[in-house]
Formats: structure tokens, sequence, C-alpha cells
């Protein structure tokens, strides 16, 4: 089992992205324009990836564009993945045609419930966990 994600990584505020002094001549690492959907935010800079293995160890960690959507970057993410390996990650990664593909590549595909779905189990369970707490 691994876990993947990105992380934005701004280099300064999008204003000020043309007076930057920072990864100018550096061939590799380009910095772009991105956008966090969770923050809902606007930054230059890079997106870190992750890729955790189900011990804690971090098994690549890769500086990628910032402007691409995390489901381009899913190749960049497990370029040697044993076809054995559980792969989780956010629905940012996944797409109608990559679902397709990752079925075949790797027989089945899970997905979260949605929340309205959990909401049902989690709220008894939550309130016994915090009966039983408060009893002592």
């Amino acid at each position: 089992m691994q876990l993947i994600d990105t992380v934005p990584i701004p280099v300064c505020h999008p204003k000020r992205a043309r007076q930057r002094a920072i990864f100018l001549d550096d061939p590799i690492l380009q910095p772009s324009y991105g956008y966090c959907p969770s923050k809902d935010w606007h930054y230059f800079g890079l997106k870190g990836g992750l890729r955790i293995s189900s011990l804690g160890k971090i098994v690549a960690a890769p500086l990628l564009p910032a402007s691409p959507h995390d489901k381009n970057l899913l190749g960049s993410l497990l370029p040697d993945v044993p076809a054995s390996t559980t792969i989780y990650g956010d629905k940012g990664f996944i797409d109608l045609d990559e679902q397709v593909k990752l079925t075949e590549d790797w027989g089945h595909l899970c997905q979260n419930s949605p929340s309205s779905a959990r909401y049902m189990i989690d709220r008894p369970f939550g309130s016994i966990r915090w009966a039983i707490v408060s009893d002592d």
C-alpha cells in the first residue's frame, strides 16, 4: 500500500513572479503559475509530489511543475510501482480515462464513500466513543 499526494510549494506571490531572483537560470526547475483548489489559492512556484509507503517511508518526492492538474502528474509519481501495489490518492488524480486505464492495469479501482454516506456510519461511533470517554 502506498499513498500519493501533491502539495503547493510557492516561490513567491503571483504578482511578484516577474521580479523573482531564484530559479532564473535553472534549466530543470522552472516555476509556473498554479492553483490549489483545497485552499482556493493561486500561487507561483512548484508542486511537491509525495509517494509514501505503508511504513511511512517516503518512496518518491519529485518536484513537479505547478500548472498541470494532478491527474496529468500521475505518471511522474508512479514510474516504478509494482502491479500488486494498492495506491491511495485523492480524487484530483483520477478522471474517467484514467479510471479505465487503472482498472485495466491493476484489476479494480476503489472509491471512497461520499461524506453523506459516511456520516450515517461515523456519527453513531463518534457519540459512542464520546459517551465512553465522558463516563470516566
